[in-house]
């Protein structure tokens, strides 16, 4: 017989964003509240850039309005759930479950 695991959280109980360099490995942890804009261009430690990337001299793309609106519209939908929800369901999230220690080792 196989037994499976699996593991899911709700909207509620994501707490804070954490962003972590992949240049210095330096992170940022932020509340779910908002994100100032410019908080994602670039490393805060080691200054590479994050979320606003240079395409040419001159010009760059920046990824950092998709952050924000994520983090808008997941802010919108927590308030949806909970006891006082007028929706016909709850929702949750499946989340890889963490890597158990090889057994004698």
């Amino acid at each position: 017989m196989t037994s499976k695991t699996r593991c899911f959280i709700e909207l509620a109980d994501l707490l804070a964003w954490r962003f972590e360099c992949k240049n210095c490995h330096a992170s940022l942890e932020l509340s779910l509240d908002n994100l100032e804009k410019g908080t994602l261009n670039e490393c805060p430690h080691c200054h590479r850039n994050w979320a606003l990337i240079p395409t040419t001299p001159l010009s760059s793309v920046n990824f950092e309005p998709h952050f924000t609106r994520f983090i808008e519209a997941l802010n919108q939908l927590k308030g949806q759930f909970g006891d006082q929800s007028v929706l016909g369901f709850d929702l949750s999230l499946e989340i890889k479950q963490p890597e158990s220690p090889a057994h004698g080792h």
